[in-house]
This record gives C-alpha cells, sequence and structure tokens, in this order.
C-alpha cells in the first residue's frame, strides 16, 4: 500500500479464500458425505477408510474437500456450533450468559481477542446443549427490522460489534451497499473472487465493465464483513448473475465508459445489513468533498479479511490529468470525462483487489450516493497519484434507463 511505480495497474480482481455458510444446507457433498470443518464433525463421522479404499487422495489437503474441511458422512448430525470446555461457541451477543445479547447496543471487540473458540466473533457460552446440534444463531430476536427501504442509508457505527483499535476497518455491516462478485466455478477455492460491485436495485449491481471481461456463471454476495469467518450475525445472500451488460461504449484499451451492470436472476432482499446506494444526479460535483471508498484490495502485501475503508478527497479534472501527466503517462495524456480522481496522499489508496468497489459521498442530509467506482491507478499509495475511478454521474441516464425495465419489489424483510 506505500510502494508505487511508474506504470499503469489495472484495479482488478482480488484473489481470497471463499468460506461459504455452514449450515446444513449449504454442505458440499463429499463421496460419503459432507464437507465440514473437522471439528464440526463428530468423532466415528469422518470416514477416512472409505475415502481410502474408493481411492480419495489427501482429504485434508483439499483434493476433494475444501483445505481444512474433512468428508463427514452424515450431515443430519454434523454440528452446527463448535465445542469448547463447558459449552459450545457461539456469537457473543447470543450467549445469555455473559450478558452479551446485545441488539440495540453494540459490544466492543478485538480482531485479538481470540479464546478456545478460535475465533473473535465467538465465545465459548456455557450452559448450552453439549452436543451442539441446535442451530440458533439466526433467532428472530438477533433480526432489527428495517425501518425503511431509502437508498443510501448505513449504519454509522456498525450492527451488534464495535471494533476496538480500528482506524482503517469498516464495522459489521456500515455500509451495507458493498457486493462481491465471485465465480460459481471452484467456489471454495481462492480464485472464485472477481471484483466488487455495489447494490444500486433489488435487481442490480454496478460494477466496472472491464473486471467482467470473459468471465460467466458468476455469483453476487451481499451481506459479507469478514470473509475469514462463518457465521456472521446476519446470514450473507447470493444470487447468481444472469446477464451483464456493459456500457455500449466500453473500450478497453484505451481504457473507456468502464461501467458495467449485473443483472441478478432474483431480487436482493433488503435487510438492516443489505441495501441500496443513492445513485447521483448528472450534474452533481463531487470536487473538494472527502469521500468513503471500501472493499478488500492489498493491504501491507497481502488481502484484507475483513472489510477495509478509507476517506479520500476527491480532486478536480484537470488537476487530476496533469498528477497522472507527470506520474509517467506523458505530456500528452488526456484522462477521459468518463473517469474522476480521488486520493493522492501518501499511503491512503485503493489498491489492486478493490477494482469494482465504490466510493461514496455523503450528502448533506446523511444519506450517502455512488460517486465513483474504482477503475485503475498507476501504483498504490503514492503522494500526488490519486486514484481514478468510473465518474457515475455521466452514467447516470443510461444506468436509469436500464434499471427501468425491471421495476423494483417493494416488499421489506424484517
Amino acid at each position: 500500500m506505500h510502494s508505487w511505480g511508474f506504470r499503469l495497474v489495472i484495479c482488478c480482481c482480488m484473489i481470497i479464500s471463499c468460506v461459504a455458510n455452514d449450515d446444513a444446507g449449504d454442505f458440499q457433498a463429499c463421496p460419503g458425505g459432507y464437507c465440514v470443518l473437522e471439528d464440526l464433525c463428530p468423532d466415528g463421522m469422518y470416514n477416512e477408510s472409505y475415502a481410502q479404499s474408493k481411492d480419495i487422495i489427501g482429504i485434508r489437503l483439499g483434493k476433494v474437500c475444501p483445505e481444512k474441511e474433512v468428508c463427514c458422512t452424515n450431515k443430519i448430525n454434523v454440528q452446527t456450533k463448535k465445542k469448547c470446555p463447558g459449552g459450545c461457541c457461539v456469537l457473543k451477543h447470543l450467549c445469555p450468559n455473559a450478558n452479551t445479547k446485545l441488539i440495540s447496543t453494540r459490544m466492543q471487540i478485538d480482531i485479538d481477542d481470540i479464546d478456545s473458540c478460535g475465533n473473535y466473533l465467538q465465545v465459548c457460552c456455557e450452559g448450552l446443549a453439549t452436543d451442539c446440534t441446535t442451530n440458533e444463531l439466526y433467532s428472530e430476536e438477533t433480526i432489527i427490522p428495517l425501518q425503511s427501504s431509502e437508498c443510501g442509508q448505513f449504519n454509522p457505527n456498525g450492527l451488534f460489534y464495535e471494533l476496538r483499535h480500528n482506524d482503517s476497518l469498516a464495522q459489521y455491516a456500515e455500509y451495507p451497499w458493498m457486493v462481491y462478485i465471485m465465480t460459481k466455478q471452484n467456489r471454495k477455492s481462492d480464485s472464485n473472487f472477481v471484483c466488487g460491485g455495489t447494490l444500486i436495485h433489488t435487481r442490480f449491481v454496478v460494477t466496472t465493465a472491464h473486471n467482467t471481461d470473459g468471465k460467466s456463471d458468476l455469483i453476487a454476495r451481499f451481506g459479507e464483513w469478514d470473509i475469514s469467518i462463518r457465521k456472521q450475525p446476519f446470514p450473507q445472500q447470493e444470487i447468481s448473475v444472469k446477464d451483464i451488460f456493459k456500457h455500449p461504449g466500453y473500450v478497453y484499451n484505451p481504457m473507456q465508459n468502464d461501467i458495467a451492470l449485473l443483472l441478478l436472476v432474483e431480487d436482493v432482499q433488503y435487510q438492516q445489513h443489505i441495501r441500496p446506494i443513492c445513485l447521483p444526479q448528472p450534474d452533481d460535483q463531487f470536487v473538494g468533498k472527502r469521500c468513503i471508498s471500501i472493499g478488500r484490495g492489498k493491504q501491507r502485501g497481502a488481502y484484507a479479511n475483513v472489510m477495509k475503508k478509507i476517506t479520500l478527497p476527491v480532486i478536480e479534472h484537470r488537476s487530476c490529468n496533469r498528477m497522472l501527466r507527470l506520474a509517467g503517462l506523458g505530456p500528452f495524456y488526456n484522462l477521459r470525462e468518463g473517469f474522476m480522481c480521488a486520493g493522492g496522499e501518501a499511503g491512503i489508496d485503493m489498491c489492486k483487489g478493490d477494482g469494482g468497489s465504490p466510493l461514496a459521498c455523503q450528502t448533506d442530509s446523511g444519506t450517502f450516493v455512488l460517486a465513483g467506482i474504482v477503475s485503475w491507478g498507476i501504483g498504490c499509495g503514492g503522494h500526488n497519484l490519486p486514484g481514478v475511478y468510473v465518474a457515475v454521474n455521466r452514467y447516470v441516464n443510461w444506468i436509469n434507463e436500464n434499471l427501468s425495465k425491471y421495476p423494483e419489489d417493494t416488499e421489506i424483510i424484517v
């Protein structure tokens, strides 16, 4: 995040591990059973001899099951909670014994605070069923009713938890319009993530066109926050992408009109942690504003597990063009009007893996609008090297034309 060079870098897709929910209905099938973490498979359930007899080699190494998972031979009896000394591991706000079942207030947590449950969001809750087979992680008590389906609403301090000692990570559900695009193939491998996106409609996600080049069989994941943790306060939604609408003027080289709409096969169900951002008006201006960019791109050389956020200044178009020329693009380079710039502060930038992610600016009324979409940049985090974003206000008429063909379902899930 701190080093850069004089080379053009397209903000490409992130490569991070996908971890699906471990509800019984979501297990990946394997010969003789289902793939789960080994400590979720009761004694005697894991049938290694069966795997060996069928010439299944290296089941613990992800040949049949994903890495760190095993083939558990009985789906019904798979533990949905991990055992721990004296109880079961549950999300901290769901454990009544420690007075941690909080709804309207938030519990302070530390990412480095890991006990026998091996997960900073969980605690060993005493007194629960010793078989740990009941699944009440998403009980009615934890659901916060969605008060409004209006766009641009966020959760200023997050929900349930407050990360301590944090200045660069988003709180849980703080920015509920963030979307992660991945391929259906090899969904539990390291290569299934494609790019970021933004929820703007019950049936549409907007992202960069170049990230969708050559891609098919895509899935959009909503409500994700920490990809290293299977169980979070609210369940994620995954919906297949039916079609990709790239801007008719899109060109990869030289990059022009780098925007695409992903049409979903079914409506997203808005909840407290999943809701759309507002679109700007064609004449909206953001120069001089400090706006929020979120994503999971590289941070100190590694991809982040928890959603990260940074605050960046929006830079005037001509000033950005001058900076890009001086950065190595030459005296005749001209940044096209379909782009905008933000950043240019040393050590603060969106980087590789953040492509397609949103740049959100807050209005005077407190709502957020989608000002930009991470597209490309020169290096990452260099002084006077701003990132280049798709200027969404330049394309809002094209976006609305497509959205108007699919009236939104106004049903609200509570």
